[in-house]
């Protein structure tokens, strides 16, 4: 998860955005992540977006030795942005702990294992990533 901070971090910097709420999940269909980006309003252009998206594939493949392998090898595709209505992080990551107990102490997810349909439907808008080798930063 430090690797995802960390890296987030970097991404919103390179795209000049305030860090916003997000959750990257495992779209495992697709053998790629699904980055659900919540800001307040208004919701950035679809360039710094896309600026965001790349970095943060990008510094991914440069923090972890196992995303950089899977990406070169094919085996894991560019991420997938999908920037989300404003407070919709809060209200999805709160949901099920507020159904076990008090949603106050409820802490936001930044990484899941499972892709929410939820994130395609309640999508303000999507932005593919392009696959590295055609942003002319292909790694070795």
């Amino acid at each position: 998860m430090d690797q995802v901070v960390a890296a987030m971090g970097r991404a919103a910097k390179a795209a000049g955005l305030s860090l916003p709420r997000y959750c990257l999940q495992a779209d495992t269909e697709r053998d790629r992540y699904e980055l659900l980006l919540d800001f307040p309003p208004p919701a950035p252009a679809r360039a710094a977006v896309a600026v965001l998206t790349a970095a943060l594939d990008d510094n991914l493949a440069t923090l972890n030795v196992e995303y950089r392998a899977k990406r070169a090898s094919g085996r894991l595709h560019a991420p997938l942005a999908r920037v989300m209505p404003p407070g919709w992080c809060e209200r999805w990551g709160r949901a099920p702990a507020g159904r076990r107990g008090n949603p106050a102490q409820a802490k936001p997810r930044v990484l899941s294992p499972v892709c929410d349909p939820r994130g395609a439907a309640d999508a303000l808008f999507s932005v593919e990533c392009p696959e590295r080798a055609t942003r002319g930063m292909a790694r070795s």
